[in-house]
């Protein structure tokens, strides 16, 4: 008393219909048609799903478009569950920024697609789910902790979301790296070796390893003579 329909498209409404059949003899003889059944299949998953960009306080999560679908689900994993986040009305929308995050956190995603038939939401699978760190934030309270006829020395205040620090000069009409400080503890540099009376311009932004890759804050700019 059951019949599975293969082969049949994404998102895309089908009519059925049965009748009865007894044989007597070899004349087969039928009922009646049922009333039309009419149902829907469900929109297929949602493809391309990866990080598009990252903030120390925002990921961005981009996908491929999805033509059986009416829009799409966007759930995080919070506190041991997923939870919906977002749900957005256009299959033409492929991509969504979230904000709200720690830095140097790790948050984990998974979205799906959805179609409506009459007032009924049918949805995809999940994709598989998408994992992503926040970069660090930015250096704090960076200025001119001291000076010398030859030398200028930087300083910051602690950043307990970075492992450590960039330090770059503008030199020669680009910017220059002049130390990778590698303990977010060390809260200073000193940078020698320069021209009495002259006017230097620094940067330094905050790094955090995740794994092999360095992921880095946004540059903070000083200036010393």
């Amino acid at each position: 008393t059951t019949y599975r329909v293969t082969g049949l498209k994404a998102g895309t409404a089908y009519k059925f219909r049965m009748k009865a059949y007894k044989m007597d003899g070899s004349t087969a003889l039928y009922s009646g048609y049922t009333s039309t059944l009419a149902a829907r299949t469900n929109p297929s998953k949602v493809s391309g799903l990866k990080l598009g960009g990252r903030a120390a306080d925002a990921l961005r999560l981009n996908w491929t478009k999805n033509t059986s679908a009416d829009g799409y689900i966007i759930e995080q994993y919070k506190d041991g569950k997923w939870v919906r986040i977002k749900k957005i009305t256009s299959n033409a929308t492929t991509t969504y920024r979230v904000t709200g995050l720690k830095a140097s956190t790790q948050y984990k995603f998974r979205v799906r697609a959805y179609k409506m038939s009459g007032k009924t939401a049918l949805y995809s699978g999940y994709t598989s789910t998408l994992s992503a760190y926040t970069n660090p934030s930015k250096v704090a309270n960076l200025k001119i902790t001291g000076k010398a006829t030859t030398a200028l020395r930087l300083g910051w205040s602690k950043n307990t979301s970075a492992d450590g620090y960039i330090v770059e000069m503008y030199s020669g009409g680009k910017w220059v790296r002049v130390a990778k400080i590698t303990s977010n503890a060390t809260l200073t540099y000193r940078k020698s070796g320069l021209a009495k009376g002259t006017t230097y311009k620094f940067r330094v932004r905050t790094y955090n390893m995740v794994g092999k890759t360095a992921l880095y804050g946004g540059y903070v700019n000083v200036s010393g003579t």
